[in-house]
């Protein structure tokens, strides 16, 4: 199968050769695949920053990515912290806004 834009974009070949084939908990893979969203949301972050376009809306895309940062990190944390529990509700969650279609018009 073809790989996809967004798969060839986040190099997604790459990032699954990176996670475990068998683990000892069942939420390992899971938990390493969050801190590489972590990770790619932080690239997203950095793109962001440098974009010099003034209809970029780049304070709100940080937030945005913020916010999905900081909603990983606590799925995982309580990944770790209680395994037989995955946190599925917090990854759910939406968040603030409307689904990113509260940036201003240019």
């Amino acid at each position: 199968m073809n790989p996809t834009p967004y798969e060839l974009y986040i190099e997604l070949d790459d990032l699954q050769s990176l996670w475990p084939e068998q683990s000892a908990s069942a939420n390992e893979t899971v938990i390493c695949c969050g801190f590489q969203a972590v990770e790619i949301c932080w690239n997203l972050v950095t793109h962001a920053l440098d974009d010099p376009r003034e209809t970029s809306f780049r304070q709100k895309r940080i937030e945005r990515y913020l916010d999905v940062i900081t909603a990983s990190m606590h799925a995982v944390s309580q990944m770790i912290d209680e395994p037989d529990e995955a946190p599925f509700d917090v990854i759910a969650e939406p968040l603030e806004g409307d689904g990113g279609t509260d940036y201003p018009s240019p």
